[in-house]
């Protein structure tokens, strides 16, 4: 069984704004940094062997605070973590175009604005994985530092699970889940599996 803790990048400028930044770079917030910090001291004392990351900085250095407690594990970039591409709609302010943007989200995304629909999105999400667990010896226990879309689409892609109306119901966000928020799920013979919904990092209990 391989245990994979995911933690979504820390705050950035963008979110501040209520930007959608998906293939866009936006840098970690002041507040960003303090999620990340969060983060890490949330899994101070749980072993890691392995780290990915997407290599847009704001999940990159996120991983990077997040490990800083844990000596010498190796991380690599991974391109199939980056967000889902937005397309035309990349760093709009979402609140312009929340009709629109929200239905495509909702829906086949966004491939008719020069983005990524759906299942372009889910596909690459499942050939990530797929490259990650071969990597990936029985036993480990590996962070994921991605972004917040793509977790969603993650579990209902890997784990078959529908997330999304949960976290909407009571949260007012673009996003369903918290910055710096942490989760895990698992691959045990040949099915992934979540254990536990991202949960902000101040309230993580191990």
């Amino acid at each position: 069984m391989i245990t994979f803790y995911y933690v979504r990048h820390g705050t950035t400028l963008g979110n501040l704004e209520s930007r959608l930044v998906g293939n866009t770079e936006s840098p970690l917030a002041p507040e960003g940094i303090q999620n990340a910090k969060d983060a890490s001291l949330a899994l101070r004392n749980t072993v890691l062997t392995k780290a990915y990351y997407s290599p847009m900085s704001r999940a990159k250095d996120t991983a990077m605070i997040v490990l800083e407690g844990h000596e010498q594990v190796p991380a690599f970039a991974a391109d199939e973590l980056v967000e889902w591409h937005f397309g035309k709609y990349e760093g709009v302010v979402h609140p312009t175009h929340q009709e629109d943007v929200d239905a495509r989200i909702k829906g086949n995304g966004f491939a008719d604005q020069g983005g990524e629909s759906r299942e372009e999105f889910r596909e690459r999400i499942r050939r990530g994985f797929e490259r990650i667990v071969r990597e990936t010896a029985d036993g480990e226990r590996v962070l994921i530092a991605s972004h917040g879309f793509y977790y969603v689409e993650m579990l209902e892609a890997l784990c078959g699970r529908k997330v999304r109306d949960a976290y909407m119901s009571d949260k007012k966000t673009i996003c369903p889940v918290p910055n710096g928020g942490i989760s895990v799920f698992v691959y045990d013979h040949g099915v992934f599996r979540i254990e536990r919904f991202a949960e902000d990092p101040r309230e993580w209990k191990p």
